[in-house]
Order: structure tokens, then C-alpha cells, then sequence
């Protein structure tokens, strides 16, 4: 790490870390300075002496939990509550879900009448909840990714339905592609001059996860989101060193003095660089102005805070990046009261979500997979665990990243690292 690097790293890890304190501290009944002596004092706690640090309640064996919660139950064997779709899929579902030995209830059954204790389904009016997760790359995306083009789509038809009377943009991306960043942020802009548009960030919402962000009217945050990151880079890969090992060469002929700026087979040369910097100064630039005009900022203070830093949720909103604290609920019910909804209301959720047991189907579906994906596939078969295991996946995940860098020109508006906190 660089010195600047380590400090703003330092910076909003700690707003992360009081933020967890302050949950434990709360939820168990203990100061913020007792748990962090323990946690400076011991580090992994047993499970003794967790439970008399009040850390948590009780040590026992998952069968004694078991037993006791069949005895709350009042029974000591049942069946599972489905809803009626879920009767057809009992089959095979069977040979996925151990029987259970007290009454239960799937996610599918249950998961709707959650939702209905707070929102209203079925309203002549409703609110739509888009969800941005993943990397924003070009083009139609993948799962886990927000293809530009796929996302712009839906933008539109969610544009021109009448009954869509607000939508709040949940996101939850490191960014990725300028070009799928900029042609989201255009889509959202034209919803936003009909209809309230209202951000909601999750764990992440960073460089082109908050450039989609600036079109919103209100953006809320979590304390421990991750945003910022406003910057951008170019990225032109160079395997010559790596050819030249292998006894590898390349021939080229072009008509033009930058016909193959984007070769892989050499390094750039000064004049090339140099068009690459005055492409990627002027995709910055952009983003600056976006920046300063949604957050009612001047351009050259938007520069201070800047230059692909990255702020915790709480720091965000001292700075001006975002307008309030708050998680989803918060941002649907701003959603609401922007758009003046007096009566009931549906809150529908875009791109559809895909139920549990439809996840489950294409993870057993035999079709082919990313080499990336096989290989994090072969070491959860194996049930590989220790530092050479997670060494192996954190490679899988930087190959599957690498995948995601498709933009036309090369430009990025991407946290230009993975970040994880554990």
C-alpha cells in the first residue's frame, strides 16, 4: 500500500469497525471500550468464555438446540408448509431438503407474507425496486454482473409504465465499464424528470456504483457502505514479457499510426499513452460534473474528495455524497412520500428476483460454466478449507474479474482493487 492508500483505508475501516461495535455493544449489553479490550486481549475467544463475556447466551450442541426447539414447537414431528406452486416441485425438492422432524416452513411460503406486513401488493400504483449488483460491464452482463444494455432496457419499459409512480435504485457494485456506467446513468436521469427516483446503497456502492447513483433525488446509505471511488482509469494488458518466455511473436499490419492502440502484443508507446490520458481526463472530467451537479456541488470541491477515494457511509454523508442514513425501507418510504402515494401501493422488485428452489435448479443444471467458476466448484466438492484453499479461490475470483473488463475504449470507473473486510 501507499502511505495515501493506507490512510484512507485506515479511514473507513475504522468507521466500519465502530459501526460493528456499536451493533454488538447493543444487541449484547456491553460498552464499546469493554468489547474492544477483549477483542485486543484475546482475539478468538472460546466458547466458555465467550458466553461469560456475554458474548453469547448459551454453549450446546446443534441437536440440543434441535430438541429444544421441538419442544417449544410442542411436537416432536411434522411437515413443511408450501404455498401451492411449491406442491409441484415437492419431487425434487425431496432429494435437495433433509425431511424435517418438527413443523417448518420454506422461504417460499413464508417470504410473502413478510413482505406483506409492509408493503401492499396488488395496488393500482407501485414502486419499483431495481436492483444494481455486481460488476457493470458492456453489453447484456452475466450473472452476478449489470449489463449496461440489459439494465438500460429495463430502465425504459419501468419509464413508460404508467402504474410505476417511483423507483428506487438499490445498489450494490465496485462499478466497472464507463461507457454501461454512463449509458444506466442516462436512462435514470430520463426516469428521474418524471417520477422520483431514490437511492438505496447497500455494502457497496462505489466509482461506477455511485456514478449510476448521482441521477437519484435522494441517496441513502448504511453506515458501513463503501462508496466513493470517484476515478477512472484506462487498462490496455501487455503479455509481450510473458509471449517472449514462450518463444511467442506477433506480426502486424496497419493503415494507420494508432490502428492497433489496443494490442496486446506490445507495450505503449509515449503518443499512445498519451492518447489514452487525454481519453480517460475527459471520461473524469465527465464524472466530476456529474457529481458536482447532483450533490449541488462546485466541480473543484467534488476534486477534493476525489481522485478514486473511497469513504465509509457515515463519512459520505458529512461530505455531502450522499443525503441520509438509512437502508432500504427508508429509501421506499422516501420513494413514497416523494411521489405523493396516499393509498395502497405495490412494491415490485426488477429484474425479477429468482426463488430459492429456482436458484437450486440451475445450480444443478449440467451446463457449462466459466473456468473460474469450475475451479471454486471443484474446491467446494472437495470441501477445501485453510489458507492454501482460500488462496486458491481468491485466484479464481481475480480470473472471473478479469472477465469483466470489456469496455469498448478501456475505460473504467471501478474500484481498482477487490475489497474485503473480515
Amino acid at each position: 500500500m501507499s502511505p495515501e492508500n493506507r490512510l484512507q483505508v485506515a479511514s473507513y475501516l475504522g468507521d466500519l469497525w465502530s459501526e460493528v461495535k456499536r451493533g454488538i455493544a447493543e444487541s449484547r449489553k456491553v460498552d464499546t471500550l469493554t468489547l474492544q479490550g477483549m477483542v485486543d486481549a484475546q482475539g478468538i475467544m472460546l466458547p466458555a468464555d465467550a458466553q461469560r463475556a456475554k458474548l453469547v447466551d448459551r454453549v450446546a450442541y446443534f441437536d440440543v438446540v434441535l430438541a429444544d426447539l421441538q419442544t417449544m414447537t410442542g411436537k416432536a414431528g411434522g411437515t413443511v408448509a408450501r404455498s401451492a406452486k411449491d406442491s409441484t416441485r415437492d419431487a425434487e425438492l425431496a432429494a435437495i431438503i433433509e425431511q424435517p422432524s418438527m413443523p417448518q416452513i420454506t422461504l417460499d411460503a413464508y417470504a410473502p407474507i413478510a413482505v406483506a406486513k409492509d408493503r401492499i401488493i396488488g395496488g393500482s400504483q407501485a414502486i419499483a425496486v431495481v436492483y444494481a449488483e455486481g460488476d457493470i460491464v458492456d453489453g447484456e452482463g452475466g450473472d452476478g454482473q449489470i449489463g449496461g444494455a440489459a439494465l438500460s432496457r429495463e430502465l425504459r419499459k419501468l419509464r413508460t409504465n404508467n402504474t410505476i409512480k417511483a423507483v428506487v435504485l438499490r445498489v450494490n457494485s465496485p462499478g466497472g465499464s464507463a461507457i454501461a456506467s454512463e449509458q444506466i446513468q442516462r436512462e435514470l436521469t430520463l426516469i428521474a424528470k418524471n417520477k422520483p427516483l431514490v437511492v438505496s446503497m447497500g455494502s457497496l456502492a462505489a466509482s461506477g456504483g455511485y456514478w449510476i447513483s448521482t441521477a437519484g433525488s435522494r441517496i441513502f446509505a448504511e453506515p458501513n457502505t463503501i462508496t466513493g471511488s470517484i476515478g477512472v482509469f484506462s487498462l490496455v494488458p501487455n503479455i509481450k514479457g510473458l509471449a517472449d518466455k514462450q518463444g511467442i511473436t506477433f506480426d502486424t499490419v496497419k493503415t494507420g499510426r494508432y490502428a492497433d492502440l489496443f494490442s496486446l502484443a506490445r507495450p505503449r508507446t509515449e503518443a499512445e499513452l498519451a492518447v489514452l490520458q487525454r481519453g480517460t481526463d475527459a471520461v473524469y472530467a465527465a464524472f466530476l460534473q456529474r457529481v458536482a451537479s447532483a450533490r449541488k456541488l462546485t466541480v473543484d470541491s467534488v476534486g477534493m474528495i476525489a481522485e478514486g477515494r473511497v469513504w465509509s457511509g457515515a463519512q459520505a454523508l458529512r461530505i455531502g455524497l450522499v443525503d441520509s442514513i438509512g437502508g432500504l425501507d427508508m429509501a421506499l418510504k422516501s420513494a413514497a412520500l416523494l411521489a405523493k402515494l396516499t393509498g395502497d401501493y405495490e412494491v415490485r422488485e426488477y429484474p425479477r428476483v429468482k426463488s430459492a428452489t429456482e436458484r437450486i435448479t440451475e445450480l444443478l443444471e449440467d451446463k457449462p460454466a466459466p473456468v473460474a467458476a469450475r475451479a471454486n466448484a471443484a474446491l467446494r466438492e472437495m470441501g477445501a478449507r485453510g489458507v492454501a484453499a482460500d488462496l486458491a479461490r481468491d485466484v479464481t475470483r481475480e480470473l472471473t474479474m478479469l472477465l469483466s473488463y470489456n469496455d469498448p475504449r478501456g475505460v473504467y470507473a471501478r474500484m481498482p482493487y477487490i475489497l474485503r473486510v473480515r
